[in-house]
């Protein structure tokens, strides 16, 4: 439990803090950054990153390039710690309720001692529709790893609630990730998502690993 916490908890932590301090107004200025605390655990092992987002001169509803850092480390989906850290610059396009985004840059990883680097690319796809749709995929040159992961939802009032399925690899090890999310939690100017389900190791399927995860975002 103390484990998981500290997977997850900096995410909590930081979503209470940004909407304490985050001042209100009255009509709804351009978003032009945002800034993500999220963390995921399964059993004993977890990890926590930090990411921040940027349109360059423009807002992040417009067609615009975009600035991306992130920060991450943990053991969530190995056994080995691992810590990463990669700059990207992209382009957003928005198209009637749908953002398309491309990625390219580099990344550090850093595992066992010892620290690599390479290019990575990432691309994006969300819809904002009646049925919301989110698609991300990564690949890394830094250990040859690649990570997908879709998202499909259904509007309630207050959150956006369905199932998500992704797929990642490494060095011949494939997992497959099987579980539901909920999105669209809004703490005044930070939405919260919050997800749990299962990790597979498609080499052994009785490798089942529960799994919880939590983000926070805050625009400004």
């Amino acid at each position: 439990m103390a484990k998981t916490f500290r997977a997850i908890g900096p995410a909590i932590i930081a979503a209470t803090i940004a909407t304490l301090a985050a001042p209100q107004s009255a009509t709804a200025d351009p978003v032009r950054e945002q800034v993500t605390f999220s963390g995921t655990a399964n059993e004993d092992r977890g990890n926590a990153g930090v990411s921040y987002l940027r349109a360059l001169g423009a807002d992040l509803s417009s067609d615009a390039p975009i600035l991306r850092l992130n920060l991450r480390g943990g053991t969530a989906d190995g056994e080995i710690d691992t810590s990463t850290a990669d700059v990207l610059f992209g382009y957003q396009l928005v198209r009637d309720g749908w953002k398309y985004r491309l990625f390219g840059g580099v990344e550090a990883r850093t595992s066992d001692g010892e620290t690599a680097f390479g290019p990575k690319a990432m691309g994006q796809i969300q819809s904002r529709k009646s049925v919301p749709l989110y698609v991300n995929a990564t690949f890394s040159l830094s250990d040859d790893r690649y990570q997908t992961n879709l998202q499909v939802g259904h509007r309630f009032e207050s959150v956006v609630l369905g199932p998500e399925i992704g797929f990642s690899g490494v060095d011949g090890s494939e997992k497959l990730r099987l579980g539901l999310v909920a999105t669209d939690l809004r703490l005044g100017k930070v939405g919260l998502t919050l997800r749990g389900g299962v990790l597979v190791d498609r080499e052994d399927d009785t490798q089942n690993i529960p799994y919880v995860g939590a983000s926070a975002t805050y625009q400004f």
